[in-house]
């Protein structure tokens, strides 16, 4: 299920900041923290 919701996070459309490269980050982001089961260190 997380990872479903990070994908669709990720397709969002909708621009949270004008940052170039701003969803590719965010994207890594969310599935190393998904990946480390919702914890980060």
């Amino acid at each position: 299920m997380g990872l479903a919701v990070a994908s669709l996070l990720c397709q969002d459309p909708v621009k949270v900041t004008d940052i170039e490269d701003f969803d590719d980050i965010w994207c890594e982001f969310l599935e190393d923290f998904i990946s480390l089961g919702g914890k980060v260190d």
